[in-house]
């Protein structure tokens, strides 16, 4: 196909609309063959849109294998940076696998497009959540197990994600591998040292408050993103669902109090969103005096963070230990998200200390492990991770009531929690 050709194939590609929901059947582009030297994908459908450009799911020619490959146009500003941090990672020995983020194969340019050719995945957590929410504790653990094992590669390596969120975290095969996760999307990635004050990052809902303040920023906002999409796997809604950066601010501080002094001191959007009273103290401006419309409707309007503790409570069908154990798992669940969601940067848990804490390791619940079907259903779910997996002290045969329990395809009410 000359280069004509190709371009006008090109335009029909951005011109189709795709669906990205499960379930909706996606448009077929017109038939095409992306070529790279001895490479060559057949393009067999639309799967969905990327930061920067969309994804197509190609079959590789040469070994049949199904591939993702995400088209950018090369006049797209950092069309190349998702390559470029992937590269940064190959180049410093970092396992895919091991470190669960989305493994590259290939990198071409094609006919005005920069094309990257990644593993196919199965699904995003979104459309994982969209069938399953909201999701258990045993379900959670994992999920933020093998994440923040990704985020700890990333801080030793110096990079920042930026862009954390469902959509951006991906099963691989949850019928072969129940709840195997990696992130994907390096697009908006960025190293440490190219961090400037008042960059616009991360998705609007996942945003932490030092960006919202436009101050400098570390690898903590990955964090508080983590732990934003961890609340909302539990609550199985969004935490933080503000239309505006005024009223993700507002449900912020509504649940977790003003920001720290010396952050709206070294902020120089403080009065964008707070206002001092007749005695000097500092307060969020109201919506009538920032002349703003409602912004979002929270599903759970929570008055601490600790109110989650209360959400979803169910007693049926549970002895006095179960539900011993669960309250005693969710108080360490509670206590995690509020250490990711610490307002102070400085102060807030970093990756290592996620894979330390008790709800990670379950410390809280070896001693049951022999006595309660969910205590081995926890273990058995972890047992997916891929480092520092957590397995049970002894192996022994499970009851057929242990194994209903830990079985990833059960069926389960929207609205209720284990």
């Amino acid at each position: 196909m000359d280069s004509q050709s190709q371009r006008q194939w090109s335009d029909r590609y951005f011109s189709v609309r795709d669906s990205t929901r499960l379930g909706h059947r996606r448009a077929r582009p017109p038939s095409m063959v992306l070529t790279a030297g001895n490479s060559s994908y057949e393009v067999m459908s639309f799967l969905g849109r990327g930061t920067f450009g969309k994804v197509l799911r190609c079959k590789d020619m040469e070994t049949n294998r199904t591939v993702a490959v995400k088209m950018v146009k090369d006049s797209t500003p950092g069309a190349k940076r998702e390559f470029e941090i992937l590269r940064r990672l190959q180049k410093l020995g970092v396992d895919p696998e091991e470190h669960n983020f989305v493994r590259c194969f290939q990198f071409f340019h094609f006919s005005g497009f920069y094309c990257l050719v990644f593993e196919r995945l199965h699904m995003s957590l979104n459309e994982f959540m969209s069938h399953y929410q909201p999701l258990s504790l045993g379900e959670i653990r994992p999920i933020v197990q093998q994440v923040a094992t990704a985020l700890q590669m990333l801080k030793r390596a110096g990079i920042i994600h930026t862009d954390l969120k469902p959509d951006n975290i991906m099963l691989v095969d949850h019928h072969r591998q129940p709840l195997r996760v990696k992130v994907i999307d390096f697009g908006c990635a960025c190293t440490t040292s190219e961090v400037k004050c008042g960059d616009n990052v991360q998705p609007r809902w996942y945003r932490s408050p030092e960006i919202l303040l436009g101050l400098s920023y570390t690898e903590a906002i990955d964090m508080w993103s983590l732990g934003c999409v961890a609340a909302e796997l539990f609550l199985g809604a969004v935490l933080f669902p503000g239309m505006s950066e005024y009223h993700m601010m507002r449900f912020i501080t509504e649940t977790q109090g003003l920001p720290p002094a010396r952050l709206l001191h070294a902020s120089t959007k403080t009065n964008l969103y707070f206002t001092r009273d007749l005695t000097g103290v500092r307060r969020l401006k109201t919506p009538v005096e920032e002349s703003i419309q409602s912004g979002g409707t929270r599903v759970y309007s929570l008055c601490s963070l600790d109110a989650i503790k209360d959400i979803h409570l169910s007693t049926e069908l549970n002895t006095c230990l179960s539900i011993y154990l669960r309250a005693k798992d969710r108080h360490h669940f509670v206590d995690l998200l509020k250490k990711m969601l610490e307002m102070d940067p400085g102060k807030r848990f970093e990756p290592d200390h996620v894979l330390q804490h008790p709800f990670m390791t379950m410390s809280h619940l070896m001693d049951s492990l022999h006595y309660s079907s969910f205590v081995r259903s926890c273990y058995d779910k972890m047992s997916v991770c891929q480092t520092q997996r957590v397995t049970a002290p002894t192996e022994r045969k499970r009851t057929s009531s242990e194994a209903a329990e830990s079985s990833p395809d059960r069926k389960r009410k929207k609205g209720t929690q284990e």
